[in-house]
């Protein structure tokens, strides 16, 4: 695990509230473990960009995705992919999809309807291999504690 991981846990245990079951990380965490160089200010930006960037994008890639269908029957589907800071953005534009619609009331049947264009947008972060030791090492606490 790398010492940066630790460091900003040590200062983020300080900042829970135990409700139950329930851990709830105080307002303001998130900015209080920012780098010193980087102000709340900022990174909320930086957030704002993110959650407008992504929609943009999907749309974008839906839009051409459309384009590219309509002069290609041989394709099912089109996919783009875009980097946002430490994840992956990848979009997914299918010709048509049954989609399942979930029953309303209980004891009622689940039905399915056809989507023409039918867009997906999935986020991947790249932190996979930290988050993987991080749940070994509350493994092994859990092990010892538990």
């Amino acid at each position: 695990m790398k010492d940066t991981t630790q460091l900003l846990a040590n200062k983020l245990a300080t900042q829970f509230e135990i409700e139950g079951n329930t851990l709830k990380l105080n307002e303001g965490a998130y900015e209080s473990t920012l780098p010193e160089e980087i102000t709340a200010e900022q990174a909320s930006a930086v957030h704002a960009h993110d959650k407008a960037y992504i929609p943009a994008f999907t749309l974008a890639a839906g839009e051409i995705g459309i384009d590219v269908l309509a002069k290609n029957n041989a394709y099912a589907h089109v996919t783009s992919e875009t980097i946002v800071g430490n994840s992956t953005v990848s979009v997914k534009v299918e010709r048509s999809a049954a989609v399942n619609i979930p029953p309303k009331n209980a004891g009622e049947q689940a039905t399915t309807r056809d989507v023409a264009g039918y867009t997906t947008a999935r986020i991947n972060t790249k932190v996979g291999t930290e988050l993987k030791h991080v749940r070994d090492a509350i493994s092994e606490q859990a092990k010892k504690a538990l």
